[in-house]
């Protein structure tokens, strides 16, 4: 026996309104849709459903016993429609996000207030790693969406590549923090704190001091650009930031300027290769692509 929804949509309409035509205009339908409906469905349950008494369908016992299951395998349908819509607008569902620490402390999480606001029954987990990490832990697809420094390897993933020009963070009172833009001439033999010496922007500031033929004075290295960044605000030196950390930071505590020639910094955003992302991962993806935006050059 294979009973459909239209069929018991058909018969609580009944049980409610006690005449086919009632339950035609309900569900607008035409009287004769109803009638077949219900014939169909008395025909496969094998069992009246209703008797007639003075232009009136009045339910037997069985139908009475029915209507709970109808009620409740309705009543599921409606639940599972409503869930569906839910997902099809990227409202109900679990988002997996790994990202580097620069955008994981601040920027991620402002994105993600706003993805959350209308979205009560999404939960996201966010989890921060250093780009290296992630790179090696790509493969396992384990993640929804991923934020990374580059290079990546794209045969494992979908990478959305963005290029980053980057700036440099003074304390207020550093005496070059009136300049409106910076030069190894300027720097030079300044207090510097940079990340890392394996990151991509140490050899680029490496090369435009040595092209300009002026000291570049690194006093302290992070691993992070948020790191970096603290240690300006405390005065320790100069340091160089992307311009999300920037963002996130600029304000009373410290000055940000643009320094030539132009330090280049990319990061990409990640998806599995091997499976289509979710409604809601593609939803989430397209906002943080736009939020990054502006900081793309």
């Amino acid at each position: 026996m294979r009973l459909n929804w239209q069929q018991l949509a058909c018969f609580r309409a009944i049980m409610a309104c006690g005449t086919t035509t009632a339950a035609a205009e309900m569900l607008n339908l035409s009287q004769p849709s109803i009638s077949s409906r219900l014939s169909n469905l008395e025909h496969q349950l094998g069992f009246d459903l209703f008797v007639r008494e003075k232009g009136r369908l009045i339910p037997t016992a069985e139908a009475h016993h029915f209507h709970t299951v109808a009620l409740q395998t309705l009543d599921s349908l409606d639940r599972a429609a409503d869930v569906a819509q839910e997902i099809r607008n990227g409202r109900l569902g679990y988002l997996t996000i790994v990202s580097y620490p620069g955008v994981a402390m601040q920027f991620l999480p402002q994105v993600l207030g706003e993805f959350l606001e209308n979205r009560p029954a999404v939960r996201v987990k966010l989890q921060s790693r250093s780009s290296r990490e992630i790179r090696e832990l790509f493969p396992v697809n384990w993640f929804d969406i991923g934020i990374s420094e580059l290079p990546v390897d794209d045969t494992v993933v979908d990478v959305t590549p963005l290029s980053f020009e980057c700036v440099m963070a003074l304390h207020p009172d550093h005496p070059l923090a009136s300049e409106a833009v910076l030069t190894p001439a300027l720097l030079d033999g300044q207090a510097f704190v940079s990340v890392f010496h394996e990151h991509s922007t140490y050899r680029q500031l490496a090369e435009a001091f040595a092209g300009a033929g002026k000291e570049w004075r690194v006093i302290l290295e992070t691993e992070y650009f948020e790191a970096a960044c603290s240690a300006a605000m405390r005065g320790v030196g100069v340091a160089v930031l992307d311009p999300v950390t920037a963002r996130m930071h600029a304000g009373a505590d410290i000055v940000i300027r643009p320094f030539l020639p132009a330090i280049r910094y990319g990061i990409g955003i990640l998806l599995p290769k091997n499976r289509q992302p979710s409604l809601l991962a593609q939803q989430f993806f397209d906002l943080l692509k736009g939020r990054l935006a502006p900081f793309s050059q």
